[in-house]
């Protein structure tokens, strides 16, 4: 085969294979895109009863007993906590959730009653924290930075 022929040849596979590759990456991108679209509802709706969740027990950790927000909170929560919430939670969020419920209910046990109402709401905030960013697929480190926890 001659040198022209020979560089001919190569330049075609060398075509083929840019052209198999651009083809594999689109696929890629394609499923990709396709899996997150896909998952995306769920992922929305875990984050605004996170956000709800978090919410709610900061207003029952920093509100009087005998606050009427409060009392709404509470009715709140116990509908998350036996509904919604359960459906997206992990089982951090699941944990927290558990200690703060125990809490308003009187019934703490081993491995809730060590923190304040107020020390377990941000210890849920953070909890959703991660498992959004997990979730979503993006680093806490990202959100958050190097240094909190």
């Amino acid at each position: 085969m001659k040198q022209p022929e020979r560089i001919e040849s190569w330049t075609k596979l060398l075509g083929v294979a840019v052209a198999l590759a651009g083809l594999g990456f689109t696929g890629f991108q394609f499923f990709q895109t396709f899996s997150m679209n896909a998952k995306k509802p769920f992922l929305e709706k875990q984050m605004d009863f996170c956000i709800e969740a978090s919410t709610i027990a900061a207003t029952i950790a920093s509100t009087a007993k005998n606050d009427r927000a409060r009392s709404a909170a509470e009715a709140r929560f116990w509908v998350l906590y036996w509904g919604p919430l359960g459906i997206v939670e992990n089982t951090a969020v699941e944990h927290q959730m558990v200690c703060i419920g125990r809490h308003l209910s009187g019934n703490i046990k081993t491995g809730c009653n060590d923190v304040p109402l107020t020390q377990r709401s941000l210890r849920l905030a953070k909890a959703c924290r991660d498992l959004m960013a997990e979730s979503w697929g993006v680093s806490r480190e990202a959100l958050v930075g190097q240094k909190q926890n």
